[in-house]
């Protein structure tokens, strides 16, 4: 399996979980895509594979915030469901 497809593959999975764990409610569960990708990008940064430059420093800090308001679109589509459970 060529490696696109490999990080493809991953990055779906992290954005449906980061949408279930919103969707779940669970901040503990949430920030555990998050850390992941810190974690991974630090990593990258000290291995050498990725350089310091603007791209590399942007797009982590933009996959961060899109991680962020996926968690947050799961809750308020939990939140809407359970309010109108509640009518």
């Amino acid at each position: 399996m060529p490696i696109q497809t490999t990080i493809l593959i991953v990055i779906i999975i992290a954005i449906v979980l980061q949408y279930l764990f919103g969707y779940l409610k669970n901040p503990y569960l949430g920030s555990i895509v998050p850390i992941l990708s810190i974690i991974l990008v630090i990593y990258l940064f000290t291995k050498g594979t990725m350089d310091l430059n603007v791209k590399n420093i942007l797009m982590p800090i933009i996959g961060l915030s899109a991680m962020g308001f996926l968690y947050s679109d799961g809750k308020s589509k939990r939140l809407k469901k359970e309010e109108n459970d509640a009518n």
